[in-house]
């Protein structure tokens, strides 16, 4: 039996997968990952071009399944979001919907704000977000 309040990797992947409603290729890509997420915290450091590989979709397909999965919050950007070509996003896993149990959430930082605002408002810019979150 494991202590309250710490974090197992296998529990936590599968109700990240159980609370979404990703159907097809946003599953596909969701699964990849989970798979490929750490083991000692929720998080996952990956490319566009690395999900093309893996999942053997289309780029275009890829883009619309993280659209989704950030917009159901089952993904969220929490570092190198403004991107580029070939360039890694880290992503926070999280169990959501309702086969999801919340995990209890430790308070805020300042780079949780930021991915937040990003998550909730696509067209802002890093630099935007870092204004928002320092208000």
């Amino acid at each position: 039996m494991r202590a309250a309040g710490t974090y197992s990797y296998t529990s936590h992947t599968l109700r990240v997968m159980k609370g979404s409603k990703a159907r097809c290729g946003a599953r596909s890509v969701l699964s990849v990952m989970c798979m490929r997420s750490e083991f000692s915290k929720p998080e996952v450091t990956i490319a566009k071009s690395e999900l093309i590989k893996l999942t053997g979709l289309e780029r275009k397909a890829v883009q619309k399944a993280l659209v989704f999965l950030r917009s159901e919050k089952s993904i969220v950007p929490i570092a190198h979001f403004e991107g580029g070509s070939g360039k890694a996003v880290t992503y926070r896993l999280d169990a959501i919907g309702q086969g999801a149990e919340q995990l209890e959430k430790p308070p805020q930082g300042r780079r949780d704000r930021i991915a937040e605002i990003m998550a909730s408002d696509p067209k802002l810019t890093y630099g935007e977000a870092v204004f928002l979150a320092d208000k």
